[in-house]
């Protein structure tokens, strides 16, 4: 992604549209300046706001209206547009930021509104379609493909903020990297390992509870597991299993005495069985000797009803005999009736018949003559109908005719516009041939400018190579020079260590002297007599050996010293003969290169590009020209068509006698409802007939039928007379109607059950008598009450040993299932301790909660990271600070100690060879180490986020912290990462940089607003 055009409206403190145009400067390292407060930081904010839809800042994240500027009225909408190149399609981005507007009419017209109005984003497209508003942000950041966050760190170095990482503690560098990285994954993984050992937590917790529960269902009269039981649920006893074992040695002892008491109830249940018996055999002859004496009872009863039920059946009979009678008097009545109703029909249809058959036989006359007028007329109806048809034929090939004549105008005007058209067209390709020829004739020198070009660059890889050479003497002299000044000062000291050993070494030698002076004897040194202050003797004793050794250490460092002199030297002279070779600036004739090479492969393009549309156009005009006689051919065919289809219509006109189809249609429309008319009439005569007709067969069937049934009803009658006077001889009963009157059939039936209901119970009774006494069988009456106090007794002590058997199995079975499920729960718990340990060691170790070992997982992801970053950072660090400092991680072996410091950064110092805080650094050391570490985490970030293709960089501020030296070496590092297609701009309002860097992007502000223009070497 590489920047063409920012267009800044009403946005920050750009009042005016202001656009700024990256491609003008002539190196792609150029300078933003301008006074503090002038507006610099807001082109940062304005390009990742487009891109984005945030500013720049990560510690002030300015976004919706506090964007909107304060310099223009409300009445402009702000708006930022930005025009990049991405792997070499061009998009355009249009955002607007939330704003406030005033209002333009009513009661508040001209005071702003309380409410903002909403942002806004368009995306077009290289093929210049808009992307859909919805998914415009997305898309973005997939044609991006970084998030915010990741081109702040990758692009935009904003303001300060590049110093956090590098002082920031290890957490906050582990949520940086977090996001930069996406490493939230193994949090997750620690979280996951976190939430499943809390879930065994919980799970032993359920199982305990359980294993208490279960606990407390083992029912037990032992006072030691009663006791036992409760210290465990009190938490005051924690040895579940030795408890478990207790309980299964009390359940085989409830097995054995359960077995005991089921055997007592066995033999008690028998012997209550036994008896049992024999108690229901006395029963069922005490039910015998009372069922005999009933019977006797009831059969007395039965003997005195006996003349009653007599009576009963003499009346059964005789009311019988006069309901018979009574039923065949009634159907002789019936047929007597049916007989005089056929004959009164008979004669009403003898009445009627003879008048319709007059009827149907006149207008069986009337309905012949109607048909013959009827189909008479419809022959004309039907001639007339053809006419009409073969009209409608006839018509619509006329008007095929109209359509296709049209048609044939309509084509002959469009041939003519097509024709017009295609000799235009012909036209103007043969003028844009004529333009690209033009071009070819003007780059005809190209292969020419090739060979040139190719010359040049190798001089500049000739002199690359000798800035390299002179890049490494430039490192190697500084380190001499460091070690140069080691050797002096080591030098320095063991030549002060050799003056005071040789003085110790000479008072130690007067301190011997002074030891052998005697007063009045001269001394052998100066040859006095008097001695008044003697030399000490010294308590270290210097040797001679000591003294000379020193002396040796003082020669060595000095001709150690002198040759590294002479080494510095040698390569200053080396480096400067390479210097005298080249004249100028190689960025600025690399740069040279570089755009004439540019414009080289430009003029390459539009030559090859220029010789493919002249190809393209010859073979469009070859096209046209085949069109433009293929439309004249065509004119003179459709002039022939026309006139054909002309001549077939006047023909058509000829062939019908009607002179439109209107006419023909009139005359069909006035017959038609003639016709209607005439159906009309012929087929009401018709309907007449058939109604007459049927209604006069009708008559005739009746009168066949009633003349047949008529006998027949009459032969009934006489019978079913017959039949009752008959009946009526044979069984005489002279007031069988009073019986008929008086009893019903239901009274009958009353009777008959009565009587049948006296036999069975005779029956029934003498059947009772005969099995009591076959059950009795001469046995003595049994006394069923002492029995019944016997059974009970015997009962009762059966009862009694079969609760207690009872509730014995029921303990034991209860217990035995309880102590299933306890061990049950016991495996699942202990199951589940084996798990829970598991993923507590694993939580632990994950998340760094071991002591001397708090570097979690992320960490040491994140640290592989940190080395590739700091891979890339110390090559610039160390060029920056000539080669003294390169930051480095805490050891992994001391970096978990205390607390987690894996990700803390120190320094490096390769003139004491001492690593220390980074903390130490002083402020310009401090910005080159941020800026190297920035720059190193763009390059891991860039090769993290594959596919990338970022040619943009952006540093803000923080130059005036370096001096001199360091600011040329941090310069020089930045040209060099600014060849090739690479932009990187630089904020800041130092005057040195102003005289590194030729093109600048110069920004003003006053009472109106920023400004800006630019300033091209």
């Amino acid at each position: 992604m590489k920047p063409n055009t920012l267009t800044l409206c009403a946005f920050g403190s750009y009042a005016q549209t202001t656009t700024i145009d990256f491609d003008k400067p002539n190196q792609n390292l150029f300078l933003i300046t301008g006074n503090t407060g002038s507006g610099k930081t807001t082109i940062f904010d304005a390009l990742v706001f487009a891109l984005y839809g945030q500013a720049s800042s990560n510690n002030n994240k300015k976004m919706g209206a506090i964007l909107q500027s304060q310099f223009s009225s409300y009445d402009t909408t702000p708006y930022v547009e930005l025009t990049f190149t991405d792997h070499g399609q061009k998009y355009t981005i249009h955002r607007v930021p939330a704003h406030y507007q005033m209002y333009k009419r009513g009661p508040k017209k001209g005071q702003r509104k309380e409410k903002a109005e909403n942002g806004s984003v368009s995306l077009i497209m290289p093929d210049g379609r808009v992307y859909p508003p919805k998914e415009t942000n997305a898309k973005i950041e997939q044609i991006m493909g970084l998030s915010k966050e990741q081109f702040m760190q990758v692009a935009m170095i904003a303001q300060g903020e590049f110093m956090d990482v590098l002082r920031s503690h290890s957490d906050d560098k582990k949520a940086i990297f977090r996001k930069l990285f996406h490493t939230d994954f193994y949090q997750k993984i620690i979280d996951q390992a976190n939430e499943r050992k809390k879930q065994g937590e919980n799970d032993l917790h359920q199982f305990q509870l359980r294993l208490f529960s279960e606990f407390e269902h083992f029912e037990c009269d032992d006072p030691v597991l009663i006791a036992n039981r409760q210290m465990i649920i009190d938490g005051k006893n924690n040895d579940l299993e030795a408890y478990i074992q207790q309980l299964q040695a009390a359940l085989k002892s409830e097995k054995q005495e359960s077995d005991r008491w089921n055997e007592k109830n066995q033999q008690a249940q028998k012997e209550r069985d036994t008896y049992y018996t024999l108690f229901q055999q006395a029963i069922h002859l005490e039910e015998a000797y009372t069922s005999l004496s009933i019977a006797n009872k009831k059969k007395a009863e039965l003997e005195r009803q006996k003349p009653n039920i007599q009576k009963q059946e003499d009346w059964i009979q005789k009311t019988e005999q006069a309901w018979h009678l009574h039923q065949l008097y009634q159907q002789y009545t019936q047929a007597l009736n049916l007989y005089k109703e056929v004959e009164t029909h008979l004669l009403q249809v003898k009445e009627k018949e003879p008048k319709l058959h007059e009827r149907m036989i006149d207008l069986q006359t009337k309905e012949a003559q109607e048909k013959k007028q009827y189909e008479s007329w419809m022959k004309g109806y039907h001639a007339l109908e053809e006419q009409v048809q073969r009209a409608r034929k006839t018509f619509g090939e006329i008007d095929h005719c109209d359509t296709l004549l049209k048609q044939v105008n309509d084509d002959q005007k469009q041939n003519v516009s097509d024709l017009k058209t295609l000799e235009e067209k012909r036209i103007r390709l043969k003028k844009d041939q004529e333009r690209h020829q033009t071009i070819l004739d003007t780059l005809k020198d190209l292969d020419v400018r090739k060979l040139q070009l190719e010359n040049q660059k190798q001089e500049l890889d000739a002199w690359d190579k000798d800035l390299d050479q002179m890049d490494e003497l430039d490192a190697k002299i500084k380190m001499k020079q460091g070690d140069y000044t080691n050797i002096a000062f080591e030098h320095d000291q063991a030549l002060i260590s050799y003056h005071q050993v040789s003085n110790q070494f000479y008072d130690t030698q007067a301190g011997l002297l002074a030891a052998q002076l005697e007063p009045g004897k001269p001394c052998p040194v100066c040859g006095s007599c008097q001695h008044p202050h003697p030399a000490s003797q010294q308590e270290d004793t210097i040797t001679k050996e000591e003294v000379n050794e020193q002396q040796a250490l003082v020669q060595s460092l000095d001709t150690e010293r002198e040759k590294m002199a002479y080494d510095i030297d040698a390569m200053t002279k080396k480096r400067q003969e390479l210097s005298n070779q080249h004249e100028g600036d190689f960025t600025t004739a690399y740069q040279m290169y570089q755009d004439q090479w540019n414009q080289w492969q430009n003029d390459q393009k539009r030559f090859q590009k220029s010789t493919i549309e002249i190809e393209k156009m010859t073979s469009q005009i070859q096209d046209m020209e085949t069109k433009i006689l293929a439309c004249q051919t065509r004119q003179q065919d459709l002039s022939l068509q026309k006139e054909k289809w002309q001549v077939q219509k006047e023909t058509l006109k000829k062939a019908t006698p009607f002179e439109s189809l209107f006419q023909a249609e009139q005359q069909w429309q006035d017959k038609h409802g003639e016709m209607k008319n005439k159906k009309q009439a012929y087929e009401t005569i018709h309907d007449d007939l058939e109604k007459v007709s049927n209604e006069w067969h009708r008559l005739a069937t009746l009168k066949s039928k009633y003349e047949q049934e008529l006998p027949q009803r009459k032969q009934w009658m006489e019978s079913t007379q017959a039949t009752f006077l008959k009946q009526q001889k044979e069984q005489p009963i002279d007031d069988w109607q009073t019986y008929v009157t008086q009893y019903t059939k239901e009274d009958v039936e009353t009777w008959k059950r009565s009587v049948d209901t006296f036999k069975r119970s005779i029956i029934a009774i003498h059947t009772q008598i005969q099995d009591a006494q076959q059950l009795i069988k001469n046995r003595p009456r049994p006394d069923i009450k002492k029995m019944e106090e016997t059974l009970r007794s015997i009962e009762e002590t059966a009862k009694e040993t079969s609760e207690h058997a009872v509730r014995s199995l029921s303990q034991f079975d209860n217990n035995q299932k309880t102590m299933q499920k306890i061990k049950a729960q016991w495996q699942q718990h202990q199951n589940t301790l084996h798990m829970y340990g598991m993923y507590d060691r694993l939580y632990r170790q994950l998340s760094g909660n071991i002591p001397g070992s708090r570097m979690d997982i992320e960490t040491y992801v994140q640290r592989t990271y940190l080395a590739r970053i700091l891979d890339a950072a110390n090559a610039r660090f160390l060029e920056m600070s000539s080669g003294m400092f390169e930051l480095r991680m805490k050891d992994v072996e001391t970096a978990g100690e205390g607390k987690n410091r894996g990700l803390d950064f120190m320094v490096y110092s390769h003139v004491t060879g001492q690593t220390r805080e980074v903390r130490t650094l002083s402020g310009g050391e401090s910005f080159m180490a941020a800026l190297s570490l920035a720059l190193g985490m763009a390059d891991e970030i860039q090769a993290h986020a594959s596919g990338i293709q970022l040619d943009i960089l952006f540093i803000d501020e923080g130059f005036g912290t370096l001096d001199d030296h360091a600011r040329k070496q941090a310069i020089r590092v930045l040209q060099r990462m600014s060849t090739g297609t690479k932009m990187i701009g630089l904020i800041s309002h130092v005057d040195e940089l102003k005289q590194s860097i030729e093109d600048q992007l110069i920004v003003t502000k006053d009472d109106k607003g920023s400004h800006i223009r630019w300033q091209i070497s």
